[in-house]
């Protein structure tokens, strides 16, 4: 009877582990794919938002100082929000799995390929 029991748990085991293990690494992977997603779409955004501001102030004034230097100022501000890589936060996306909230060491063991 025991017996019965014994190999009834490691069958389910054995039949369970990659499932989890699996869904685990698709819960990591699709929380990277949403968080670059977001990222990326903000980048559209700040491109959308720079034509229009550009055409904006072209059509204020069209060719004086002020609105050169606005210009200026505007592809400056631009290009210090681009500048920023949307897969550097990469390693700081949090998973929503439970493993990871039951062996908190998982983390710590992780290396980026910096450390490597």
């Amino acid at each position: 009877m025991i017996y019965l029991v014994f190999s009834y748990i490691t069958v389910r085991l054995i039949l369970n582990i990659p499932l989890i293990w699996i869904a685990t690494v698709a819960n990591l992977n699709l929380n990277r794919y949403s968080k670059l997603e977001q990222e990326y779409g903000h980048k559209e955004a700040l491109a959308r938002s720079f034509e229009k501001y550009k055409t904006e102030i072209k059509t204020l004034n069209s060719e004086s100082d002020e609105s050169i230097y606005l210009q200026a100022k505007l592809l400056e501000i631009n290009l210090e929000a681009f500048r920023k890589n949307p897969a550097d936060g990469m390693e700081n996306v949090k998973s929503d799995s439970i493993l990871e909230k039951l062996i908190p060491s998982l983390e710590k063991t992780k290396k980026t390929p910096e450390e490597s």
